[in-house]
């Protein structure tokens, strides 16, 4: 799943306002103050609508993920279920084979006492 990250780089271009003091002479900005909050706020808007995309598509990839991990944990439980299941057939095999030699050799002992 991919980290992202957002740099301060974004940051210097907001509140390019502040820099302006109000003075008439030498600040740039001071008849234009407005537009760089407007301008600012369209920035921050648009940054925070980014953000919050990918955040939804983060979330949807955690979703996913747990989902397969859900499915995965099943998937398990089932194969250790049927493995128990062979291991009870098995053990009902063996004890079926170990009473047939039984039976075998009582049959071939009378046979031969007889």
């Amino acid at each position: 799943m991919p980290i992202i990250k957002f740099d301060y780089i974004y940051m210097n271009e907001f509140d390019s306002y502040k820099n302006d003091f109000g003075f008439e002479i030498g600040s740039g900005f001071s008849g234009n103050s407005d537009y760089m909050k407007a301008l600012d706020e369209k920035k921050r808007r648009a940054l925070m609508e980014e953000q919050y995309n990918f955040l939804q598509i983060q979330k949807s990839e955690i979703l996913t993920q747990q989902k397969y991990r859900e499915l995965h944990q099943k998937e398990i439980l089932a194969q250790q279920k049927y493995r128990e299941e062979q291991r009870k057939g098995a053990n009902l095999e063996k004890w079926l084979l170990i009473v047939n030699t039984f039976i075998a050799i009582a049959a071939l002992l009378v046979s031969i006492f007889k």
